[in-house]
């Protein structure tokens, strides 16, 4: 199952307001184009600014990986065990 969304972290958004609106659409297209997994022809510039944000999204999926590993792994596991509470309880004293 493939992911549907990705992170960005406020950090890394000042550079945006280093580029022009140009610059910036492109940034966006690349990072779109990173998690479609197609190819994007950039410029030197937007290949520079994009390297970053390619190393954040590659570093959260590494993350993101051992999150769906551990929760299967316990999931294979059965979960936590349910309370039973027994619809009557008959009491003898």
């Amino acid at each position: 199952m493939s992911k549907n969304s990705f992170i960005l972290h406020n950090d890394s958004l000042d550079v945006l307001d280093e580029l022009t609106n140009e610059q910036a659409g492109m940034l966006l297209k690349a990072m779109r184009a990173f998690h479609c997994g197609e190819e994007l022809e950039l410029d030197t510039l937007t290949k520079i600014v994009f390297s970053p944000f390619k190393n954040q999204f590659d570093r959260d999926e590494i993350k993101y990986q051992k999150i769906v590993g551990r929760n299967k792994t316990n999931g294979l596991k059965g979960g936590r065990p349910r309370n039973v509470i027994p619809k009557y309880q008959m009491n003898f004293a």
